[in-house]
């Protein structure tokens, strides 16, 4: 693993030492023009330490997004996404460059390899896999026992290109959603913006029975989570970029992920960003804090899913990445930093201008007035219709931070806008 692109996110600060552009926390009583007071040492993660605000482009992106057709793609640009790691699932293969995908290629041809379960036990058989030949090989082949109407689509064919009007100012990037694995429940769903690694096969419903009744092959990735994400790592493009999340912890009304496997996976490795918040309209804040109250690094990721393609009215679900040119590359490293914020309708009307963290004190500036609030492990702290607050972070009698975390939200009763957390008192988890 490449820990350099990592030493951004933690800096450790002496109590009373003075670093350009970090926090500063004077000792009780001490005054700013004394000399410093050798006091332990603070660890705090703040994501937008290294950001210039001034200068920083903010680009409209979401880790979670199907998008199946050009209308889907048409939609997105319309509704102002740049940056676009596109999700889809069967198989679990990045569309990517996305200039290149045909219809039907997966179904003649997996690059990937897939699962495949040989008397009673599973085995990773490696890609290319041809399903034409599969299926329909005399001996060990299934074809003549599939329904007519499946029948006479075989044997597949590669059809046109599926996206032939790429919008000039649209980056894409590689992605896949990634599902059934082998030692979890099915609800357990995993994106890997910036990797590579595909999974599953093109018949998740068993129309042509590759899964059972034929083939035994996984439409999923059929292997541990823990086998299956350091496939996604050791396959990501950039090594100081991208990473894996977690989605939608509480999905449709179902029951919600349990915490445990959630900080389980967390704690698997430094690349395993977070969760996601907003899903499509679905919220899970509450799963978000409690995350971040056991001092784990947990990014909140806001995302649209399956809305932009169904071209519901609402799509919602944006992540606002900060960074200081618009590519590929510096997009998914500054989802690696945390360094965007999440906003639920993607309005320029309403963004961050500034966050700060300055000895003591958190700056917020935003576009317009908003309700600007204060999470932390403690409490809820709001500031009303204003463009700027400052929040004092609460120390204890050493002087030390008092909090785990603080996260900030802003709202104007039209646009919400999420701050990732910055944390104080930081402990890595060792990657595996």
């Amino acid at each position: 693993m490449n820990l350099q692109s990592l030493k951004p996110l933690v800096a450790v600060f002496l109590v009373g030492c003075s670093t350009q552009n970090a926090t500063h926390w004077p000792s009780p009583g001490e005054s700013q023009s004394k000399a410093p007071v050798p006091s332990p040492a603070v660890a705090i993660d703040n994501p937008y330490e290294s950001v210039d605000w001034a200068a920083s482009l903010q680009i409209r992106s979401t880790t979670h997004i199907h998008i199946t057709d050009q209308a889907g793609l048409n939609r997105a640009a319309k509704l102002g996404y740049r940056h676009l790691p596109i999700s889809n699932y069967y198989p679990s293969a990045p569309y990517y460059p996305i200039d290149k995908i045909r219809a039907g290629q997966f179904r003649v041809k997996q690059d990937f390899g897939a699962v495949k379960t040989i008397n009673g036990e599973p085995h990773y058989l490696a890609g290319p896999i041809y399903w034409n030949d599969v299926i329909m090989d005399k001996t060990t082949g299934w074809y003549d026992t599939l329904p007519e109407a499946q029948r006479k689509q075989l044997p597949f064919k590669v059809g046109d290109f599926i996206f032939k009007d790429i919008p000039p100012n649209v980056l894409f990037a590689p992605n896949a959603e990634h599902h059934a694995f082998a030692n979890v429940g099915g609800r357990v769903h995993i994106n890997a913006p910036g990797s590579f690694y595909s999974s599953g096969t093109f018949d998740a419903r068993n129309v042509f029975r590759t899964f059972w009744g034929g083939g035994e092959y996984s439409y999923g990735t059929g292997l541990p989570w823990q086998t299956a994400f350091r496939m996604m790592l050791e396959q990501l493009f950039f090594a100081d970029g991208g990473g894996i999340t977690i989605n939608h912890p509480h999905w449709s009304g179902e029951k919600d992920l349990p915490q445990s496997l959630i900080e389980e996976m967390l704690d698997f490795d430094e690349r395993v960003l977070g969760i996601e918040v907003l899903n499509s309209g679905d919220w899970d804040l509450e799963m978000w804090d409690k995350l971040l109250r056991t001092g784990r690094r947990c990014l909140g990721f806001f995302v649209p899913d399956w809305a932009v393609q169904t071209d519901a009215p609402d799509a919602g679900g944006f992540n606002v990445l900060l960074v200081d040119a618009f590519t590929e590359h510096q997009c998914l490293r500054a989802y690696r930093r945390g360094a965007f914020f999440g906003s639920q309708f993607g309005s320029p009307d309403l963004v961050f201008h500034r966050i700060l963290l300055d000895r003591q004190k958190l700056t917020i500036e935003t576009s317009s007035k908003a309700d600007i609030t204060f999470v932390t492990d403690q409490d809820r702290v709001t500031v009303a219709e204003a463009t700027r607050a400052v929040f004092e972070i609460p120390t204890n009698a050493q002087g030390l931070p008092a909090i785990k975390y603080v996260r900030v939200e802003a709202g104007d009763g039209h646009e919400r806008i999420f701050s990732q957390p910055i944390r104080f008192g930081v402990k890595r988890a060792e990657s595996r």
